[in-house]
């Protein structure tokens, strides 16, 4: 990822960084959420690769909870996704 870029002053972040790049050098914090408001530099398929966010956003947006069964195949690609970042994280 080419992040060219700082936020500072985040008082609510929107993610912790376990791996990766953060809002700002060596902070453990990305993006930003301000109520309703979601920001970040996270490229890619950010809701079908965390269906516990996508779950969250779709409980707020909905105002319920999805019905079981719902996100099947999303929650399985998290777990493959989850299982490959766990290996790189061990292997450091």
């Amino acid at each position: 990822m080419n992040k060219c870029s700082e936020i500072k002053g985040i008082r609510s972040p929107l993610f912790s960084v376990k791996m990766g790049l953060s809002n700002c050098g060596g902070d453990k914090y990305e993006g930003v959420r301000e109520n309703n408001f979601f920001g970040t530099h996270l490229t890619g398929p950010v809701l079908i690769k965390n269906p516990h966010f996508l779950t969250y956003l779709a409980e707020i947006i909905l105002g319920k909870t999805p019905e079981s069964g719902y996100l099947k195949h999303e929650r399985a690609g998290f777990e493959v996704t989850l299982s490959e970042l766990k290996k790189r994280m061990n292997a450091e």
